[in-house]
């Protein structure tokens, strides 16, 4: 059988157990009678019939349209009954006997909804014997009536009068103690059905995950609902008796609509029942609503139409708005406590912004910001789904959502994230819950977009400060190491060159002194060669200096000293620049610089096998621009380690200066560097 050809079976069988009582009351004269059971019968079927459409297979669903279908069959048959005793029928034994029956079934299939509920599923095997137990008893209760009770009395719901009683002259008299036996059975069977479910839905709910636990609130709030409304009523007594009958019925509404609807909404609750979140929670804040209403609503009629009975009609009119004004706050505090149990706390604005600011505070990635801000905006919008897209300024993209996004997701609302005029991502928004997007969403959802901006920036800024002062960490390690390493090679160069031609001179001095006294003309021979033996020590005691400080470089400045060393390149080094004649850079920058574009150009006579290479200094604004290129070999810039590079880079930036290396392979290489060139002398 189709879904739709269920549906039409279903809503036939359902109206014809609602329609076929008040029929049969209204043909007899008593359709105040016949109808008090429609409201509990009408939603115990239209609350079955919905769950078990969406879910056929939930054994919860099933048992929940069984309730109202056996409360229906009951209503009918009692109310035929009820009838055929008015219209002078003599009472039937087999009759009462089957009220009894279909009740005790009812108490059954009560306590077989509970055992089940919320997933449809016994928590244990001893929940099964538990049950097949009462039922077992409930059968039991049924046999001693048929075999002992003489005369058999119906004392339930389902007839219009008080109770009815029929002779079983078929019961033998040594079995008539059974009789009494069933009435305390009948009498107990409902009360122990219920109190065994709520033990059992008690230990459902000690062992259930969080979920679990919050769709049997449901039913809990529907038995709190039913016993509030119900001992309220109660406890005014004859009152309540003395006002119209349908009256009565509209106050006794939640008592009759509470359990069964909120049993269906616990079971699809968390799409037990694959039901959608949005329907869901529509149709469960409406049934709430109306309670709500219908309660205070009925509170001040009733009020009215007592006091219309006792006092003259003005007063009764004032009493009635009086008491509808003072209801008025209490159905206020209803509805928001119907929407907190519905939906959950709502955040107001302000609440949002604030607890958004600090969880953005302790979340500066922007990793853990997306989803931080998409699980805020959908809790302060009250969106289906909400997606955050970040995008880096290196290109990269941080998705981050809250609630079930569709694979081609179409935003009902969308805002951009804007810092300081630069797109840095976007909030997406999915359909509205309940209802459509408002002003004040969109106003909020921009507020909320402007925080998620400024916070993703400065996330952005703390993640670059950290990189940086990392990175300059391990530069101040490295130049420390260098300039280690070159205090120790400045020691070795100095000993093993300086020092050991200082050491000769020296001998060659004291054989001069020894020749003169013995043979000037040889004396004479060996001054020539400490003259020269000086000449070397001068030269290469300049060759040192120039390594630490070139004269050339504090005498006529940057130009002039890299000049002076491409001409000592291996290969051709063409020198170009805008900056002669212009004023000295700082002596750190010069310097900087300096060193700088030698080991470049070291570089580049150790590596690139180039046959000419350009150096170009310029000043560009406030920086020193300056790009070394070689005609060589080039390399593959992304693969290939420049370890040789480091420590250019380190003497570069040290200084708050950038550098870039440029090579294509087969098409030579550029190193470009910029440093800040300070003021100028």
């Amino acid at each position: 059988m189709t879904v739709r050809a269920r549906s039409i079976v279903m809503t036939v069988v359902c109206l014809a157990l609602l329609l076929a009582p008040l029929a049969v009351g209204s043909r007899s004269g008593h359709l105040a009678e016949a109808s008090h059971g429609v409201p509990q019968t009408a939603a115990f079927l239209l609350a079955g019939t919905l769950a078990l459409l969406t879910s056929p297979q939930h054994r919860g669903a099933r048992r929940l349209l069984a309730v109202g279908v056996v409360m229906g069959v009951g209503y009918l048959v009692g109310s035929l009954y009820s009838g055929y005793l008015l219209r002078g029928g003599s009472p039937s034994w087999q009759m009462v006997l089957l009220l009894q029956g279909v009740e005790i079934g009812q108490a059954l299939l009560t306590l077989a909804l509970i055992a089940v509920f919320p997933d449809g599923q016994y928590r244990t095997a001893r929940d099964r014997v538990v049950l097949l137990t009462i039922a077992v008893l409930g059968a039991g209760v049924v046999l001693a009536a048929r075999i002992g009770s003489n005369p058999v009395t119906y004392p339930g719901s389902f007839i219009w009068g008080d109770q009815v009683s029929a002779v079983n002259e078929t019961v033998p008299p040594a079995l008539a103690w059974l009789g009494d036996v069933a009435q305390i059975g009948f009498n107990a069977m409902f009360p122990v059905c219920l109190l065994t479910g709520l033990v059992l839905l008690a230990v459902r709910f000690r062992w259930a995950d969080a979920a679990q636990r919050r769709q049997i609130r449901w039913l809990f709030l529907g038995a709190l609902v039913t016993v509030v409304v119900g001992a309220t009523l109660g406890a005014l007594g004859g009152w309540v008796h003395n006002l119209p009958t349908w009256l009565q019925y509209l106050l006794y509404t939640p008592t009759a609509f509470a359990l069964p609807l909120t049993i269906g909404l616990g079971m699809v609750r968390d799409n037990v029942l694959d039901v959608d979140s949005v329907i869901r929670r529509s149709v469960a804040y409406a049934v709430l609503w109306v309670l709500a209403g219908g309660l205070c609503i009925g509170a001040a009629l009733g009020l009215g139409l007592a006091a219309g009975s006792a006092l003259p009609l003005p007063v009764a009119i004032i009493l009635t708005v009086a008491a509808t004004l003072l209801l008025a706050p209490l159905r206020t505090r209803l509805e928001r406590l119907a929407d907190r149990l519905v939906h959950g706390r709502r955040l107001s604005g302000y609440e949002l912004i604030a607890r958004l600011g600090a969880r953005l505070e302790a979340t500066p990635a922007a990793e853990a910001v997306a989803p931080e801000v998409a699980a805020d905006v959908r809790a302060g919008v009250a969106a289906r789904w909400v997606r955050v897209i970040i995008d880096h300024a290196d290109g990269a993209t941080v998705v981050g959502s809250a609630g079930p996004v569709p694979d081609s997701p179409e935003p009902a609302i969308a805002v951009p994230l804007v810092q300081a005029g630069v797109s840095v991502g976007s909030i997406e928004c999915g359909p509205k819950l309940d209802g459509r997007y408002r002003e004040g969403d969109r106003q909020l959802l921009a507020s909320l977009g402007r925080q998620a901006a400024l916070a993703i920036h400065n996330g952005w800024l703390t993640q670059q400060v950290e990189d940086r002062v990392v990175e300059l960490d391990a530069s101040r390690a490295r130049l420390v190491a260098a300039e280690d390493a070159g205090r120790r090679r400045l020691e070795r160069d100095l000993h093993d060159g300086v020092q050991q031609d200082l050491v000769a001179l020296l001998a060659r001095i004291g054989l001069a002194r020894n020749q003169l006294r013995r043979d000037p003309t040889l004396a004479e021979a060996s001054l020539h060669e400490v003259a020269r033996d000086g000449q070397r020590a001068l030269l290469a005691v300049q060759e040192v200096s120039r390594g630490l400080h070139p004269p050339l470089l504090s005498d006529r400045g940057l130009i002039e000293a890299v000049t002076e060393r491409a001409a000592r390149m291996p290969i051709p080094v063409q020198v170009r620049s805008h900056l002669n004649g212009s004023p000295r850079l700082s002596p750190d920058i010069e310097h900087a610089a300096y060193f700088a574009i030698s080991e470049a150009m070291a570089n580049i006579a150790k590596h690139a096998d180039a046959s000419r290479a350009v150096v170009n200094i310029d000043l560009v604004e406030d920086h020193l621009v300056v790009d070394v290129t070689d005609d060589g070999g080039g390399f593959d810039v992304a693969n290939t380690p420049r370890h040789g590079l480091q420590g250019l880079t380190d003497r570069i930036e040290a200084l708050g200066g950038r550098i870039a290396v440029r090579s294509t392979p087969g098409r030579g290489s550029t190193v470009s560097f910029t440093l800040p060139h300070g003021p100028r002398r």
